[in-house]
């Protein structure tokens, strides 16, 4: 396999002797060019190939010019996964325009600070989703929207609509509406004309993550090409590779890993509008996908299902499950299931533009467990021809640099670091020089890296720190169980506790009590949990990636012992 490996990447290398500098519409016209009749994004409805996806993006950019759009201005885009959301960030990448993308799950609350704190211009919204009615929630939160420049948004100057699950709302434009305009405006040669800079903002992120209030993250044109390369090259695409995700594409794990990495072989995004186990398997079946692109929730509720062994996989061959760290049994089971020669997991986040370290396709499986890989090599997007980015380790408290092999704060420079995280009335707000991940690691003398969790959820248990990740590695090497999540909690004698939330697997009953045993055999005492709880994955609060947010584990587990005490 590695002679393989080796070859697809040295493909790869001689379709980009040195790094174009482009934006994100260069790619989808060089890509156009070289492969016009294939699909670039396949949803649940139909299919745009490249060829078509740079006339609706062009007609799409004519329409917003139209409309008043200009570069650097700010247009929300709250759609779901399907072939219109790319067509509009490709033509928003056209005029200059930052994309500011928005969950398409915000109540109205959320969605009004979203729109508020960046200060968009335009909103290009879907009518609604399954049972969210987004046109609602702009009449909740923007009395006067229809009209332009409400008060509670002063801002917004124009919302287009898109139809779906919802009825769309007369004298709204909707898309078609503005690619028509595009094409019955008279093009602006300046504007024609006018490249777009690769370092110039193309997207701001709102981040809610694990921890609290959305917070938007800057990254430019650049940032995102140069991730998304360094993924291909590391994973080593071949020429039209398949993917499939339904991971949103509002997030910068589907859209850097999935859609624009795929782009660079002429390949195809096949994503789903909404994750079932039906609608992975026959992305799988129908559409011959070759790589799968998931969270471990999402593939433990795949691979549990008895359809997953009846369904017809002989296309797929490779799966990348990054986001939280997956058991062994759940590689192990992919391979079973699918014959997977090549599983591959990853770190990274909004603010390094996607992934940053990397396991190899041809890694031995217990890399793929134990670690998330190395820094990618970055090929002509890296630095100098090689790494993506450079690491350090550092003191979470006082920032000093560690020692090789040392725990530490994870911190990161290099070409994919965002140029900082957009705070209201003020575009500069730079990162650090060295940007702090959060995030606690060391790296293996072979260069790899292992987490061990964030630095916000190590807790104090009498005066003692506790790494939950060392927990609940313990914890689902037990029988029966399928996950575990642990979580300080406060309390009066401790400081704090270890309570434990474990889910069973299919059909399993979990020992509680021998559970505990094995914690107290293994681990020191202030690390055992002193609460274990049987859960459902149903019970696990998450985000729409699959991250499970523990700091709503602790609220519910702190109100339902405030409710026992009553």
């Amino acid at each position: 396999m590695a002679s393989l490996i080796r070859q697809r990447r040295e493909a790869l290398e001689s379709r980009f002797g040195t790094w174009p500098a482009w934006s994100l519409h260069d790619l989808v016209d060089h890509a156009a060019e070289a492969h016009p009749d294939r699909a670039v994004v396949i949803d649940d409805d139909d299919a745009l190939t490249y060829s078509q996806m740079r006339a609706r993006s062009r007609e799409l950019a004519a329409g917003f010019l139209a409309l008043g759009v200009r570069a650097g201005d700010h247009v929300g885009v709250l759609l779901p996964n399907d072939r219109q959301h790319v067509a509009v960030r490709v033509a928003l990448s056209r005029v200059g325009a930052t994309t500011v993308s928005l969950n398409y799950l915000y109540r109205a609350q959320e969605l009004a600070f979203v729109l508020r704190d960046s200060g968009c211009r335009l909103l290009v919204t879907a009518s609604g989703f399954r049972d969210l009615d987004h046109l609602a929630m702009l009449d909740e939160v923007a009395p006067g929207w229809t009209g332009g420049n409400p008060r509670s948004l002063p801002d917004l100057r124009q919302v287009v609509q898109h139809g779906v699950d919802h009825p769309e709302r007369t004298g709204v434009p909707n898309l078609d509406d503005v690619a028509a305009l595009g094409r019955e405006t008279p093009p602006d040669p300046a504007v024609a004309a006018r490249k777009v800079p690769a370092d110039s903002v193309s997207d701001i992120l709102y981040t809610s993550g694990t921890t609290g209030k959305p917070k938007g993250i800057k990254l430019t044109h650049d940032n995102i090409l140069r991730a998304a390369y360094a993924s291909a090259y590391c994973r080593a695409f071949e020429d039209g590779r398949r993917m499939t995700s339904a991971l949103p594409l509002y997030h910068i794990f589907a859209w850097t890993e999935g859609l624009v990495a795929s782009m660079f072989v002429g390949g195809t995004l096949i994503t789903q509008r909404t994750f079932t186990v039906e609608s992975t398997l026959a992305a799988i079946s129908t559409h011959r996908a070759s790589d799968w692109i998931c969270v471990p929730t999402m593939a433990v509720a795949v691979l549990d299902d008895p359809a997953a062994a009846e369904t017809d996989s002989s296309s797929l061959r490779s799966m990348m499950c990054a986001a939280a760290p997956a058991p062994r049994w759940l590689w192990d089971k992919a391979r079973a299931t699918f014959s997977l020669t090549e599983l591959v997991t990853a770190y990274g986040s909004t603010e390094l533009a996607g992934s940053v370290t990397l396991t190899q396709p041809e890694d031995p499986i217990e890399r793929v467990v134990h670690t998330v890989g190395r820094i990618k090599h970055g090929g002509v997007a890296g630095l100098d021809g090689g790494p993506l980015a450079r690491l350090k380790v550092t003191d979470p408290l006082t920032g000093e640099d560690l020692p090789e092999g040392a725990v530490g704060e994870l911190r990161w420079r290099g070409p994919t670091v965002t140029p900082g995280r957009w705070s209201r009335g003020d575009d500069a707000a730079p990162t650090e020089e060295w940007l702090a991940s959060g995030d606690l690691g060391r790296i293996r003398d072979d260069g790899y890296v292992e987490l061990v969790g964030r630095s916000k959820e190590v807790y104090k248990s009498g005066g003692e720190l506790v790494m939950p990740s060392e927990v609940e590695q313990l914890l689902t090497q037990q029988p029966g169980v399928s996950q575990a999540f642990v979580v300080g909690v406060p309390d009066e004698r401790w400081g704090e506790i270890g309570w434990a939330w474990i889910v069973p697997e299919p059909g399993a009953t979990v020992d509680v009590p021998a559970v505990i045993e094995a914690c107290r055999e293994k681990l020191a005492r202030f690390k055992v949990p002193k609460q274990v709880e049987i859960v459902t994955v149903e019970q696990l609060p998450q985000t729409t990636t699959g991250k499970v947010q523990r700091h709503l584990i602790v609220e519910q587990i702190k109100t339902s012992r405030e409710s026992s005490a009553t």
